[in-house]
C-alpha cells in the first residue's frame, strides 16, 4: 500500500518523492504551502483526471484493512478512498486535510523512517 501512495505522490503536481528522499532530509513544503488553492482547483477543472486517478488507485488498494497515506497532502485523494489517517510535512495541506475530517500528523518520510515535527 505504501508503494501505491509513493507513486501517487510522484505523479501529482508535487515534487517527486524519490528526489526529495535523495536530495535532503529537509522536506520542501513551500510549493505545497503556497499553492494549495491552485492544486485543488486544478483537480476541480480537470475532474476527469481526478476521477481516473481515484479509479486506478482503488484497483490497487486492499479490500479490507486500514492504511496510512504518506504524503496525504490536502486529503483530496485520501477522503474518497476511505483513508482517514496520514502524514505530510506541509502545514497548509494538513490544515485542509483536517477540515476534511482526516487525522493527520506533521511529519516527513525519509528512507523508511518517520520524522515528526
Amino acid at each position: 500500500m505504501l508503494i501505491c501512495f509513493l507513486l501517487k505522490y510522484e505523479v501529482r503536481v508535487q515534487y517527486s518523492c524519490i528526489l526529495i528522499l535523495k536530495e535532503t532530509k529537509m522536506a520542501k513544503t513551500e510549493p505545497f504551502d503556497n499553492f494549495l488553492n491552485e492544486y485543488e482547483q486544478w483537480f476541480i477543472e480537470n475532474n476527469y483526471v481526478y476521477e481516473s486517478e481515484l479509479q486506478a488507485i482503488r484497483q490497487l488498494l486492499p479490500i479490507k484493512g486500514r492504511g496510512v497515506e504518506v504524503g496525504i497532502g490536502s486529503g483530496l485523494f485520501a477522503k474518497p478512498l476511505g483513508i482517514i489517517e496520514g502524514c505530510d510535512p506541509s502545514a497548509n495541506m494538513l490544515n485542509q486535510a483536517t477540515e476534511r475530517g482526516l487525522e493527520v500528523l506533521n511529519s516527513r518520510f525519509y528512507r523508511n523512517k518517520y520524522y515528526f515535527s
